[in-house]
């Protein structure tokens, strides 16, 4: 069982319990229970049952289920309130219950409907659910009423908000989240960019990292197609990625690029003109990283560290040696 199972197990529970505690409480034969009450426990226990029993593998079916059946069992608890009573303030509160409860499950069967819509709408309104229940025993407490008292006094608002916020606390998992399309577009570009473009861990070797300042005047390769004139490739670590100082046949700032690879084939991840490059610390001795400004405030920034000085296997010395001896050939022509 795995995480996403076992946390959709435990909401299902604690919905079997909240309803198995307003049944017991509503069997008691010194209870005066209203129509619907047995109706909305019932349907408690039958959910969560079936949420935690069947369902626990499909996120979003199960999300729904627990989303209507707490609306459904809302519902079935409130209507005699709205029909049957002369309480202004109950009928209120149950009204809003109701309309509550109705606009969760209209959100919750555009779950079914809708494969690309998330669940956030369905818990701002299990949210305002949870606070109608508990709102008033908070402000109770806060106007100095005795609190093991007001817990006594209110049981059932205790239970049912508190399992509202459990049920919550639970949807807003990061392995039980489900985002609507824009959420998770923006949620995957933003992990494929940082993985594409440059790791968190890719650095430029401290040999490198002043052909950025300092920009070569040898060693550019020259570019018979394409928009660019030449280009001179810096090594990044730590990743599979390159850079490319690129200048361009239509002239104007040199151009860096982040590419995968350093063959004669590559894809490009980000390109920025090279306006002006900064380092963390005015001694390059003593800098440990250096950024890099393109237009509009786009910048990138990059870790220097000596490779030389850092634990290497012997795939990446093969690599950094053939490096070298590359370097050197070049030198020499």
């Amino acid at each position: 069982m795995n995480r996403t199972e076992a946390l959709t197990s435990l909401m299902g529970i604690i919905i079997v319990i909240t309803g198995a505690y307003f049944l017991y409480v509503a069997l008691q034969p010194e209870y005066e229970r209203y129509p619907g009450e047995l109706t909305a426990n019932i349907i408690l226990i039958a959910g969560g049952a079936l949420l935690a029993l069947f369902l626990r593998k499909d996120l979003r079916r199960s999300t729904v289920l627990a989303m209507i059946t707490i609306a459904l069992s809302t519902i079935a608890g409130s209507v005699y309130y709205i029909f049957y009573t002369d309480e202004s303030m109950q009928i209120i509160l149950s009204n809003v219950f109701v309309i509550l409860s109705v606009v969760l499950i209209y959100y919750s069967i555009s779950l079914i409907f809708n494969t690309t819509a998330g669940n956030t709408k369905g818990l701002i309104c299990l949210g305002v659910l949870a606070l109608v229940q508990l709102a008033p025993i908070v402000y109770k407490l806060y106007m100095g009423d005795d609190p093991i008292e007001l817990v006594k006094d209110n049981v059932d608002r205790v239970v049912r908000g508190s399992s509202f916020l459990i049920v919550i606390f639970i949807l807003t998992r990061k392995d039980m989240t489900l985002e609507n399309l824009p959420r998770r577009m923006d949620r995957n570009s933003t992990y494929l960019y940082s993985e594409e473009a440059t790791s968190p861990n890719a650095f430029i070797d401290k040999r490198d990292f002043e052909k950025l300042i300092d920009i070569p005047k040898d060693g550019w390769k020259i570019c018979e197609f394409g928009p660019v004139d030449s280009e001179y490739i810096i090594p990044l670590y730590n990743t599979s990625s390159s850079l490319r100082l690129q200048k361009w046949k239509a002239g104007g700032d040199i151009q860096m690029a982040v590419c995968s690879g350093d063959g004669e084939s590559y894809t490009v991840s980000m390109t920025i003109p090279m306006r002006s490059v900064v380092l963390d610390d005015p001694d390059r001795n003593k800098a440990s990283k250096i950024r890099v400004y393109g237009d509009d405030g786009v910048f990138v920034d990059l870790l220097i560290r000596d490779l030389e000085d850092l634990p290497k296997g012997y795939i990446e010395n093969y690599r950094y040696n053939k490096r070298k001896a590359r370097a050197r050939k070049k030198k020499k022509k």
